[in-house]
């Protein structure tokens, strides 16, 4: 992983709404929830926000973020390139860490849509096309090639016109607008370029639903609408603070009420960036009990139950041939009798409820053996009593499926093949040799996979094994 900057631009001057970024929705404020996006990636703990404001600079030192200088007036006009703000702020860092940074990621404060999966996208496209410069898009509404129009002499003609009539927009050439929520720089390029458009550029393509940029009181409006607007479904995920959980969180989180349940939870009770965080423990069934009964008093039945628990003993990893039994038989009940409970428990949940749907975890490793190959020259190994509870829950999950038929309960698992983490690089370039085409996944890989599986769309999905693992499998 790069040196990475994440920068946060927030001046209080503001000619189409005044003092946008402190506007609060939800109880939060537009640099407070940029603020929080910019903790939520962990991409890195250097995070600067530029102000000329003695308010926001209060905001950011309060929520822990680094704001000891005032941007200057002349980089606080409306007609200043954002590049050469950016540019500034990481001069200033620089200075101040006594570091050079490789990677400067730069967030919207007017763009509160933007999801961390958003974020690692554009950095992702960055380092894999080694660009210098990533910007995040969407597809356009409209299309000069085909719905767009001028008027030259009182005549009507489209914007760009070809030789050959365009008879539908599919047809047309693909445009992009830019959303200005998401911007990616090497450092050569801040310092040395400062431009808009480079020639080794590239675009990261985000929903239409989560691009916009607040401009107008419209905007705002639509964006209030957007985070109030949410599905009426109640979604718990157990181990939410996870590589995977915490996509599974975040992804959700826009469309759906969103629990996360984790023991890394200092408090019993916490409202962040609306998602309702609990502390629980997954080796603590009664803790989980606890949780329900407080969620369905307080805000309804649960709707949907997501398990994404991960546990790694100290003695992972250590050869199958000197286990002992009671390691072996806590592995177990870490791995598998903890997911037994929990999906006891929400089925129980569900049948008082009149239905729900479940998905557990499992693995690649729960379908096929370990390529071993992939390990050899690493410290790196995958435990037995790994591929056993994973092979079970699968086994669990197609066995509760059929057993709770016609009760309107669907219970599924999704298998995710590597996450990447910090690997070793000779593991993941044995491990990609086994893929097709991306080699090691990143989180919203399956997160994407599990908002698919929780919604209609696979209604008449039941009782599955869905393997999210890029052709590792194969």
């Amino acid at each position: 992983m790069n040196n990475i900057l994440i920068t946060i631009a927030a001046r209080q001057g503001s000619k189409g709404i005044p003092s946008k970024n402190l506007i609060k929705i939800n109880g939060e404020s537009l640099i407070e929830r940029a603020i929080s996006l910019a903790k939520n990636t962990e991409l890195s703990k250097f995070i600067v926000v530029s102000t000329d404001s003695d308010d926001i600079k209060k905001i950011a030192l309060k929520n822990g973020v680094d704001c000891w200088f005032k941007r200057p007036d002349n980089l606080s006009r409306d007609n200043v390139p954002k590049v050469e703000v950016i540019n500034h702020a990481l001069i200033k860092a620089e200075r101040h860490f006594n570091k050079k940074f490789d990677t400067v990621i730069d967030l919207d404060v007017t763009a509160p849509l933007t999801t961390v999966d958003d974020v690692i996208g554009a950095l992702n496209l960055y380092e894999n096309n080694n660009h210098e410069f990533v910007t995040t898009g969407c597809e356009s509404r409209k299309n000069p090639y085909f719905n767009m129009i001028e008027v030259k002499k009182n005549k009507l003609k489209l914007v760009n016109e070809s030789n050959n009539p365009i008879p539908s927009r599919q047809k047309a050439p693909e445009i992009y607008d830019l959303n200005a929520a998401v911007y990616v720089y090497s450092r050569n390029f801040l310092i040395e370029k400062k431009k808009m458009f480079s020639e080794n550029q590239g675009l990261y393509i985000m929903p239409q639903d989560r691009s916009c940029d607040i401009d107008t009181i419209e905007d705002l409006e639509y964006v209030k609408y957007k985070l109030n607007k949410k599905s009426e479904r109640n979604i718990v995920v157990i181990g939410g603070n996870g590589q995977i959980g915490s996509s599974v969180v975040n992804n959700l989180n826009n469309i759906y009420t969103v629990f996360n349940v984790d023991i890394k939870n200092k408090h019993d009770y916490k409202l962040k960036n609306n998602i309702h965080n609990y502390y629980g423990d997954a080796l603590n069934i009664e803790s989980i009990k606890k949780v329900f009964k407080d969620i369905e008093k307080n805000y309804g039945q649960i709707d949907t139950v997501i398990n994404c628990t991960h546990f790694k003993r100290k003695t992972w990893g250590k050869h199958h041939s000197k286990i002992k039994k009671e390691e072996f038989n806590e592995s177990m009940d870490q791995l598998l009798t903890s997911v037994f409970l929990i999906s006891q428990l929400s089925i129980n949940h569900f049948l008082n409820n009149g239905g729900g749907n479940l998905v557990n975890l499992a693995s690649i490793q729960g379908i096929q053996p370990p390529k071993f190959w992939h390990y050899e020259g690493t410290d790196m190994s995958s435990p037995i009593e790994y591929s056993l509870a994973k092979s079970s829950i699968i086994s669990m999950t197609k066995y509760l499926a059929k057993y709770y038929k016609n009760k309107n309960i669907r219970i599924n698992c999704v298998s995710p093949g590597g996450i990447k983490d910090k690997q070793p690089e000779s593991f993941l370039n044995n491990y990609k040799s086994s893929t097709s085409n991306i080699g090691m996944l990143e989180p919203f890989d399956i997160s994407n996979a599990i908002e698919w599986l929780i919604s209609e769309k696979s209604r008449a999905v039941n009782g599955q094994n869905i393997i999210v693992d890029d052709g590792w499998s194969l």
